[in-house]
């Protein structure tokens, strides 16, 4: 914050302190209502690793709140790194062919707690559904390759009987390895 001086009463000043007071509390909010979930046995994570995707190859994720589930997913925070250079798409409700599902972990350890998401990777075919974004990790490619990282910024709020998938595709002209951790909290 700017609090020096002829700055302190100037509008325009005052108008990016707010914003910045504003983007504070709203992390310390989330944040602290992340941790009082894990607490409460309502926090899950997954995570997965592939390795050698093919140049044009994909990793799959996909998290479903099945339409009995009575509760609400609060997906958080869905990391996604790469050894290369990737596109990611981000599809929500694609009708879904095959996969495996994962179980989820909760972060309380030791806890009895269990998930009413559904997670499933290796997806043989998707059809359907509305993308609803897509981004680059960028890398290079042979002895460029740097790797890179989407963090942290993607989040959505999952009603029973919807899903997102996240599709990582390797375009590098190497193989590539892919990593992928969601965390969430239903309620």
């Amino acid at each position: 914050m700017i609090e020096t001086g002829a700055f302190r009463s100037d509008p325009n000043i005052k108008a990016i302190n707010d914003k910045i007071v504003k983007a504070d509390s709203d992390n310390t909010v989330v944040y602290t209502q992340y941790q009082r979930k894990a607490i409460e046995d309502k926090a899950f994570f997954v995570a997965r690793l592939w390795d050698d995707v093919p140049s044009d190859g994909t990793a799959d994720i996909c998290i479903e709140n099945p339409s009995d589930s009575g509760k609400t997913i609060h997906l958080m925070t869905v990391k996604m790194s790469t050894t290369d250079q990737a596109w990611i798409r981000y599809v929500l409700d694609p009708t879904l062919s095959g996969g495996t599902e994962l179980t989820p972990v909760p972060f309380k350890v030791g806890a009895a707690a269990t998930s009413v998401a559904r997670v499933i990777v290796d997806v043989s075919s998707y059809s359907g559904g509305t993308e609803a974004g897509a981004e680059v990790i960028p890398g290079g490619s042979g002895n460029k390759a740097v790797g890179g990282m989407d963090d942290g910024l993607v989040a959505f709020v999952i009603p029973p009987g919807h899903r997102v998938l996240f599709e990582v595709v390797n375009k590098s002209s190497n193989a590539n390895q892919i990593s992928v951790r969601m965390d969430w909290w239903e309620d």
